[in-house]
């Protein structure tokens, strides 16, 4: 009985080296490959190595926890994959949490339509039919993997972000290009607006004038170094920057502190956040941006002048133009 008591000890120390060898074995192997170890760095001075979130089994994924996202440029990319030129099921999931470890998993299905199939070289399409759901596509919402919600035409309603007290809302609109009843959807997710991948480098100032006079601030013809020649149209215009200085229109182009460029690409990204709408015109590749308070148009015509004009609240493309052909 004692030969057998010891013996099922040594038996026992012995599994225990073999199993610490093997996790020894494995931890080495994994430093030497400078991956994570599993079970200990051993005494020896290794520092494990982050893992890339591309490696991550929740690479893809949206996050948004106390109202931060993580990754927003997955929305970006999945609103602009997602239109009728595209050829390709796309698929957002987004993990909003209520508390640390426990969140509702929502998901956005694109399912595109035949449009991409039918469009020629020329633009042209040879469908002639008014079955536009199978034209354009659709969308499906569901809330952890609960398909309840109908189908979401994308050429009835548009996917955007509005921003509103500081605060990204992802939703469905009414495409302004289709008259159909308004039809109000809940708010997909939303999260913080210091969170997300917007930028403001500048903050444009727009004081209203009685007149509605079109001034002109620099004359590219005048002056060839520019490529647009600048307007203000019924109104003064002036411009915050970093540490609070303010500058003139004028001398804020005057000293490169600002560009033509700065001025619309800022215009185009708050356009995406919906904190101004974007309108473009075939007239040579004239685009509106509309504010609340104030509207910055890039004037453009086929004999290839352009023009910046920032001017009162509005449509004001028609009026620019009869200013700038007087």
């Amino acid at each position: 009985m004692k030969n057998k008591k010891i013996f099922i000890a040594l038996f026992v120390v012995l599994i225990v080296i073999i199993l610490g060898i093997t996790m020894y074995l494995i931890d080495i192997n994994m430093m030497k490959n400078n991956k994570p170890v599993v079970f200990s760095t051993w005494g020896y001075d290794y520092a494990p190595p982050e893992i890339n979130p591309e490696e991550s089994n929740d690479f893809g994924i949206v996050k948004i926890k106390n109202g931060e996202i993580n990754n927003e440029t997955l929305i970006e990319n999945f609103i602009n994959s997602a239109s009728i030129d595209s050829a390709e099921e796309q698929t957002l999931i987004i993990h909003e949490y209520t508390s640390e470890d426990k969140y509702v998993e929502k998901k956005l299905k694109f399912v595109p339509g035949t449009y991409s199939e039918n469009v020629q070289k020329d633009g042209t399409t040879t469908l002639n039919t008014e079955d536009f759901e199978e034209l354009y596509g659709y969308f499906v919402y569901t809330i952890n993997n609960d398909e309840t919600t109908a189908k979401i035409f994308n050429y009835k309603y548009l996917l955007k972000r509005n921003v509103e007290d500081g605060i990204v809302r992802l939703r469905f609109e009414t495409s302004p290009y289709v008259f159909i009843e308004v039809v109000e959807f809940p708010i997909i997710c939303s999260y913080s607006l210091g969170s997300s991948n917007y930028t403001n480098k500048f903050e444009l100032n727009y004081q209203q004038r009685k007149d509605k006079e079109l001034k002109t601030i620099i004359d590219k013809k005048e002056n060839s170094e520019y490529e647009y020649s600048v307007h203000t149209l019924g109104g003064d215009v002036d411009f915050t920057i970093e540490n609070d200085m303010v500058y003139t229109f004028e001398k804020a182009l005057e000293e490169k502190v600002l560009t033509v460029e700065d001025i619309l690409n800022q215009a185009k990204i708050d356009a995406k956040y919906g904190i101004c709408y974007r309108g473009d015109y075939s007239d040579g590749g004239s685009t509106e941006f509309m504010y609340e308070d104030y509207t910055i148009l890039k004037y453009s015509t086929l004999d290839g002048l352009k023009d910046l004009v920032i001017g009162y609240k509005g449509q004001i493309i028609n009026e620019a133009n009869k200013e700038l052909n007087k």
